[in-house]
């Protein structure tokens, strides 16, 4: 009698309560103010140029160009939004959507419809909303401002384009080519565009009718002394200077050598095409041009002459008489360093992808960020790659790990 008592006592309550469940995706979820949301593609607008699969730190997204498909793995992403920001055609956003329940993992395929091919590319007629349909582009370079980096031989994610620096020509594929402007964006001179389509050939080679400036410096075998005006060339202020090494990752010819234990800054003159991506990195602007004191013979070398500022740091972290006595007093030191928000940190991993002295590391299994401080050269990459904005430079506690 106990239980029938207790078992009605419970369907009547229930009759007179709201439901603990909702019969999603019948009833849409509601989204909390700080809900992320999950990546969403259109597909339509999608050229298949693999640059979210490049930026994804998880390895969640699969193009496959030749089947005109994009996959995503719901499971293994993030949310950082990085392949949102890096998207080209801005076919990609971060929309309060979620996949339908299931009890197996289960990847994302969207597939591009088949669309007939026009065999002659002409400008479309306007639709009747009296908006233009834009002709089908193509890249174009002028060379007059190009000095052949070949910057956006690296960032075409088709292997469209082909710089040789020795023959001074720069040649495009363009049945490779897939128009999405990521070598327009990297240029650092501005020389490439993509303009409405005209008559040109599949494979084009464009030739410099001067010398490279690359060919230019090699003449001269002055000592190092100043040269002529004109001779233009990357130097640096070893004041501001943290060595961090960004440079020389981001240089195409690597003409730049750092040696942080020398406190050495070199750069080979011969190779240096004076391309200004070394000064777009640097975050503590301490590169720059100038036509004084150039050698134009080979290497030159900076040393830093004052102690570097890192030194003075290990006065405070000597324990201190007096703060022995408290409980409460902290044992570590406080110094300048990367702090992180791990309310709003997605352990998406790119700032230690970024990090030019490893000194992050994250582990999204165990849900833990680390840094080693005494690695760590306060360039600033990490905050600049951070999708989330967690990270910042503040004074803190030197500690090693974070935990969510």
């Amino acid at each position: 009698m106990a239980g029938i008592f207790k078992f009605t006592k419970f369907a009547l309550k229930n009759l007179f309560t709201k439901p603990a469940t909702r019969a999603y995706p019948a009833v849409p979820a509601r989204q909390a103010p700080r809900t992320r949301g999950a990546v969403q593609v259109k597909i339509d607008d999608c050229i298949f140029c693999g640059l979210c699969n490049r930026r994804c730190p998880a390895d969640a997204i699969s193009v496959d160009r030749a089947a005109k498909s994009w996959t995503i793995k719901r499971m293994s992403c993030v949310q950082c939004g990085n392949c949102v920001l890096n998207c080209p055609k801005k076919c990609l956003t971060m929309e309060g959507a979620y996949s339908a329940p299931d009890i197996e993992k289960r990847n994302e395929l969207f597939r591009k419809a088949e669309a007939p091919i026009p065999a002659v590319h002409t400008l479309a007629p306007a639709p009747a909303d009296g908006k233009a349909i834009a002709p089908d582009r193509v890249l174009v370079i002028d060379m007059t401002s190009c000095v052949l980096c070949g910057l956006c031989a690296r960032r075409c994610p088709t292997g469209a384009l082909n710089v040789d620096r020795a023959a001074g020509t720069w040649t495009v594929d363009r049945t490779a080519c897939l128009q999405c402007g990521n070598c327009v964006n990297g240029c650092p001179k501005k020389s490439l565009a993509l303009v409405p389509e005209k008559d040109h050939p599949t494979v084009e080679t464009y030739t410099k009718n001067a010398a490279p400036q690359v060919e230019s410096v090699q003449a001269p075998a002055a000592p190092i002394t100043a040269q002529p005006a004109g001779t233009e060339g990357i130097t640096v202020d070893l004041s501001t200077c943290i060595l961090c090494g960004l440079c020389v990752r981001r240089c195409p010819t690597s003409a730049i050598a750092v040696d942080r234990k020398a406190g050495t800054w070199a750069i080979n003159r011969q190779s240096c095409v004076v391309c200004g991506n070394c000064l777009d990195v640097c975050h503590k602007h301490s590169l720059s041009k100038t036509t004084e004191g150039i050698d134009t013979s080979g290497v030159q070398v900076y040393t830093k002459t004052a102690e570097p500022k890192a030194e003075p740091a290990p006065a405070p972290t000597a324990p201190e008489p007096s703060a022995s006595t408290e409980t409460t007093a902290p044992d570590t030191p406080v110094g300048n360093g990367i702090a992180i928000n791990m309310d709003t940190c997605v352990l998406c991993g790119l700032c230690a992808k970024k990090c030019p002295t490893a000194a992050i590391a994250v582990d999204r299994a165990a849900k833990t960020w680390s840094i080693k401080r005494e690695d760590c050269v306060l360039c600033g990459n990490c905050i600049a790659a951070c999708p989330k904005k967690s990270l910042s430079e503040d004074e803190i506690p030197l500690l090693e790990t974070y935990t969510k």
